[in-house]
């Protein structure tokens, strides 16, 4: 397979909080977003990420992570500890992700006491109220409903409160719930993936360097047939993942049988992009698991690939830094299941929020410390990243399209959400739009 990473850079990094015993004053159980809100991140900060590939890393759990529409289900709830986040909470996302939210903003009930918890909404649409859709009425954020009829013809959900009925198809529904609109509670598990992530420290490059073939990676066999949720976030063992998932060399046992070695096929990293501007490449792998699958220690892995633009702080002066991300790959296993992976696995590049609008991204940067891919500032530019990710890669999945999101994008602080929201709809719009 021909050497994709030669040229591009890999990112993103994805964990998830334990859960624990539920402190006293927090109701046990997933407790809900009332309305969309903003919430900063929960993975802990990387100074060696921060350091070479990936600028902001080092300060990680002050960013503006991602935006959580109404009904979105937060689990494993606890009070933050964290300097200056008096009345925040942190807990993990019915997809997965790890948050801080401010209290204010979730349920003081907890989830799942009625009957009506089977299908949340999320966005609101027109939908059917019978099969042939001869009638229609408004589905709003926040709605729930339970399920009255689920066959192979049609879902039917109904809210006995507002006596609303509404008749999906079941193709009609796996759309809805693939591009954010809704989730289906009942008969499934949440949080629905457990993730924990890692830097391949050993094979990103800083601006406009290179990683050569020498020297080999080399893991002790023990510590690398370990559980991926006991690595560290940087080990080497995601360093030598890295080379298998994404196609770059070869691991093999060592004669000894003592160590896995990894070898490179060729020399990593990109000097400088066509305009002259150097990069560099953070490669990052993280290890899954559904919450559906019956065996408890089996994982996948999956990874993010991104190449990031470096500019000088100050123009012509002083140390070249990461920027902002130009490209982004997403290596995910799409057919789902509890089956081993064939490595390596194909990419899948993520649509560009920005149709390269550099003058945008420099813009944004300004108020932005962190290198980012997206960056959505209010409720409409989410519904409509989600949807245009959905429809440009074709991924049927909402919880990997969920962290995807909450990976690549960094929103602007609440004083000038509203300038980088006026900037991203006037400059960046979508090609859907």
């Amino acid at each position: 397979m021909k050497c994709m990473f030669c040229s591009l850079v890999f990112i993103c990094a994805v964990s998830v909080a334990s859960a624990q015993d539920t402190p006293r004053g927090i109701p046990e159980g997933g407790r809900w977003i009332v309305g969309g809100t903003f919430v900063l991140s929960n993975i802990g900060n990387n100074e060696l990420r921060g350091g070479k590939s990936y600028s902001g890393a080092e300060k990680e759990v002050n960013r503006i992570a991602t935006f959580l529409p109404g009904m979105t289900i937060i689990y494993n709830l606890e009070r933050s500890t964290k300097p200056g986040r008096s009345g925040y909470l942190e807990g993990t996302t019915h997809h997965g992700i790890p948050v801080t939210v401010l209290g204010g903003e979730i349920s003081t009930n907890a989830f799942g006491t009625r009957d009506t918890t089977d299908v949340v909404t999320h966005q609101s649409y027109t939908g059917c109220r019978d099969l042939a859709c001869t009638s229609e009425a408004e589905v709003g954020i926040g709605f729930s409903f339970k399920i009255e009829e689920d066959d192979d013809e049609r879902l039917v959900l109904y809210n006995p409160q507002s006596e609303l009925r509404i008749v999906h198809t079941q193709d009609a529904f796996d759309q809805y719930e693939a591009r954010g609109y809704t989730t289906r509670v009942l008969g499934r598990v949440h949080p629905r993936l457990k993730i924990h992530d890692g830097y391949a420290s050993e094979i990103s490059t800083g601006c406009g360097l290179t990683r050569p073939v020498q020297p080999p990676i080399r893991v002790p066999k023990n510590d690398y047939e370990t559980q991926p949720s006991e690595w560290d976030v940087n080990s080497l063992n995601w360093s030598l993942k890295a080379i298998d998932l994404f196609g770059i060399g070869d691991v093999e046992l060592n004669a000894e049988g003592t160590h896995y070695v990894g070898l490179l096929a060729s020399e990593i990293g990109v000097g400088t992009e066509s305009e002259g501007e150097p990069v560099a490449l953070d490669f990052t792998v993280f290890a899954y698991r559904d919450s559906e699958w019956s065996d408890p220690e089996f994982y996948k892995f999956g990874g993010l690939a991104q190449t990031v633009t470096c500019r000088r702080k100050n123009p012509n002066v002083g140390q070249v830094l990461p920027r902002y991300v130009e490209n982004a790959y997403l290596y995910f296993d799409v057919t789902g299941g509890e089956r081993l992976q064939t490595f390596p696995l194909d990419p899948i590049q993520l649509p560009d929020q920005f149709e390269s609008n550099k003058e945008l991204q420099n813009d944004l940067r300004a108020y932005l410390p962190r290198a980012f891919f997206y960056s959505v500032n209010n409720a409409k530019q989410y519904k409509e990243l989600f949807e245009y990710i959905v429809e440009d890669t074709k991924i049927a999945f909402p919880s990997a399209i969920a962290n995807v999101i909450a990976r690549l994008n960094a929103s602007c602080g609440e004083q000038s959400r509203k300038e980088c929201a006026d900037a991203v709809d006037r400059l960046g719009a979508l090609t859907s739009n």
